[in-house]
């Protein structure tokens, strides 16, 4: 299962569907952050997904603001398995 998966968008809701379409494989928690500001975006939960989060910001937060929104949107994801930690 991947633990975390996430993207941006910006007023391009047809292609976060294609996107969401094409899991085939478990996700623990996909965000998804919506950079456009319009709150008119309503994603549909694939069923590989276990907790989808959508994360409507009033303005802009730019590329490297959005992923850093996403990672602090998940504290306590585990990104790496225990047995791949170094000295394990």
């Amino acid at each position: 299962m991947i633990p975390v998966l996430g993207f941006l968008t910006y007023s391009k809701f047809d292609l976060a569907d294609r996107l969401l379409a094409s899991i085939d494989y478990p996700i623990e928690h996909l965000v998804i952050v919506d950079n456009s500001g319009k709150r008119s975006y309503e994603p549909v939960k694939p069923d590989l997904v276990k907790n989808l989060w959508l994360i409507q910001v009033p303005f802009g937060l730019g590329y490297a603001g959005g992923l850093n929104l996403i990672v602090k949107s998940t504290p306590f994801a585990k990104y790496r398995s225990e047995e791949r930690r170094v000295g394990k």
